[in-house]
């Protein structure tokens, strides 16, 4: 898969995982407006793809004695990450980030098979 392509994928599962948010939990704040939004995702893509590996490698005891059900782990650390990083987004609470982790990774699982058959 080629880098703008996979990047364009990435981008459309984020700001599709974080409309859902936004709609799904209320506690959940992502600003309204259009560059607004646009730059939360990119920025979202951006840690998945810079900063979530290192999270990956550091985390790697933790997803390999969970079975990788520790990648919940790593998606809600990368959005705390996205939280402190972009006054855009405002998530309250550990268990709304959780929920939001989990919407991201279903989102992104289910981009990236889907895109092995485009």
């Amino acid at each position: 898969m080629g880098i703008i392509r996979g990047f364009s994928l990435m981008f459309l599962a984020n700001s599709i995982a974080l409309y859902l948010a936004g709609i799904v939990l209320p506690e959940i704040s992502i600003s309204q407006t259009v560059e607004g939004f646009a730059a939360t995702a990119a920025a979202l893509t951006l840690i998945n793809l810079l900063i979530k590996p290192l999270i990956r490698l550091a985390l790697g005891p933790i997803l390999l004695l969970t079975l990788g059900l520790g990648s919940v782990l790593v998606n809600a650390v990368t959005l705390l990450f996205l939280d402190v990083l972009l006054s855009t987004i405002t998530i309250g609470g550990l268990t709304n980030l959780l929920v939001v982790a989990l919407i991201v990774g279903m989102s992104n699982l289910v981009i990236s098979l889907t895109a092995r058959f485009i």
